[in-house]
């Protein structure tokens, strides 16, 4: 819950700085267009030649377009400015590999391996355990929710996977 409002103390921060940016850069980019457009017109209107009216559109068109150019960069290079500070990617990727749960058990009995694992789609037997510390057996197998591709193996010695099939022979 903390790193949830940091994060959205963060955004509102970020955002803040990347509206004021944007608003900058806008506002640079319409005075460029407006002053030069003015500029333009103050070289046709005195100017009073073909000449004067030709260099006079010429500015007023390229002002413009520079001050599109430079509303345009602004904004772009906010937004992915944004987008990078507010990317929770590189902070949160190791969730990506981590169990969406664990099954845990235990016993004051021994263990005798094999040791199977059911889920309507799979069945896992375990041979022997993973480690063995003290007396203490330790075993680790993963068992997908999902069904994998027919032929999956984990390793040989220690896990056999078996996917279910239907009554085709086809994994499900």
């Amino acid at each position: 819950m903390i790193i949830d409002s940091t994060y959205g103390g963060k955004a509102a921060v970020h955002s803040t700085i990347a509206g004021s940016k944007i608003a900058a850069t806008t506002g640079l980019g319409l005075a460029v267009g407006i002053g030069g457009t003015a500029l333009g017109a103050a070289v046709i209107y005195y100017g009073n030649t073909a000449d004067a009216i030709t260099a006079g559109l010429v500015i007023a068109g390229t002002s413009i377009e520079k001050g599109m150019q430079i509303s345009r960069k602004g904004y772009q290079e906010s937004t992915d400015k944004l987008k990078q500070e507010l990317d929770p990617s590189p902070v949160y990727r190791f969730v990506r590999y981590l169990p969406e749960y664990l099954w845990m058990g235990w016993s004051d009995q021994d263990i005798s391996y094999p040791v199977e694992l059911h889920t309507p789609s799979a069945t896992l037997k375990i041979k022997h355990p993973s480690t063995e510390n003290s007396g203490t057996s330790v075993s680790l197998a993963f068992l997908p929710d999902s069904l994998p591709a027919c032929s999956y193996k984990i390793d040989n010695d220690s896990f056999t996977f078996i996917p279910l099939r239907n009554t085709a022979g086809n994994c499900f």
